[in-house]
C-alpha cells in the first residue's frame, strides 16, 4: 500500500512491491496473479483489519 500511496498505481511494480517487501517478484508470483490481484488482496486484507477493529471497539464500549 506504501508502494502505491507513494509513486501511484502505473508506476508501482510487482518488483517494487517485492523488494520494499524484501522478497523475489516470483514469490509474490506464486501467490498472485498479477499486480492487481496483489492489491486487492491487501485491500481486503486491511478492510478486514479495520472492521475487526471497530467492531471490538463497540463490544468493548
Amino acid at each position: 500500500m506504501r508502494e502505491v500511496a507513494d509513486h501511484g498505481f502505473s508506476a508501482t511494480s510487482v518488483g517494487k512491491i517485492a523488494k520494499a517487501a524484501g522478497l523475489s517478484p516470483a514469490t509474490l508470483y506464486i501467490y498472485y496473479e498479477d499486480k492487481e490481484q496483489l492489491l486487492l488482496a491487501t485491500f481486503y486484507y486491511v478492510s478486514d483489519q479495520v472492521i475487526d477493529a471497530a467492531l471490538d471497539s463497540f463490544s468493548r464500549g
